[in-house]
């Protein structure tokens, strides 16, 4: 995978210099290299107030992505997920990253892939992962503003495409009912149209409305 991004890189360059700076591919933004400073969070009435709505669509926008990826990932290395632990890590999580001036912490589709196809199998993964960002910020941050993002999208579409399971795809429809169907169709098509935060509440919203209907069409 390294190999692929360095290749990837040189491909881009070696363009931009053989046909001009029209052909320049997009690059990763300069990271900054100072780390987050330490903070207190501000729990002021009308600040808890105003980020009320926004914190709760969020909660949900990260919740159901950490669950998607940890079933994912699950079944692929045949493990149960456990929705409360996961749930509780996840608040944990942001609680702590309160303090160090964090942004909402969720689950990541393409960390958690990467570390999958690397092998990793427990959480020292994540420490390791962590530790070796904070290097990165360190001493290379600034680097990666010469990283064609074109390098950066390969190696995620790569690591998407290894966690798709086509066969468990087709019995979860296969067994499916309407109401999930619908919510599954929805979510599909907005994710690849419009973006995933739209995509995962219009998912649910399609679902209880299919469910109301079709459960109430049933009743009678």
């Amino acid at each position: 995978m390294l190999v692929g991004v360095i290749a990837g890189s040189l491909v881009g360059w070696v363009q931009q210099w053989l046909l001009g700076p029209e052909w320049a591919l997009a690059t990763v933004d300069k990271l900054p290299g100072a780390l987050p400073p330490l903070s207190m969070p501000d729990l002021r009435l009308d600040t808890l107030t105003l980020l009320l709505v926004p914190s709760l669509i969020m909660t949900m926008l990260a919740l159901a992505e950490a669950m998607s990826i940890a079933t994912a990932v699950g079944l692929r290395n045949n493990r149960r997920i456990n929705g409360s632990q996961e749930i509780l890590a996840q608040g944990t999580a942001n609680v702590a990253g309160s303090f160090f001036s964090a942004y909402p912490a969720s689950g990541s589709f393409n960390r958690s892939g990467v570390n999958v196809e690397a092998g990793a199998r427990t959480p020292f993964a994540a420490i390791t992962a962590g530790v070796l960002l904070i290097v990165l910020l360190a001493f290379v941050g600034p680097m990666f503003r010469f990283m064609p993002m074109a390098a950066v999208a390969g190696i995620l579409f790569m690591v998407a495409w290894t966690l798709i399971d086509i066969a468990f795809f087709k019995r979860a429809l296969a067994n499916a009912d309407w109401a999930d169907a619908t919510g599954w169709a929805v979510t599909f098509v907005l994710t690849l149209t419009v973006s995933l935060e739209v995509a995962v509440l219009a998912g649910f919203a399609a679902y209880a409305v299919a469910s109301r209907v079709l459960g109430t069409n049933s009743a009678h």
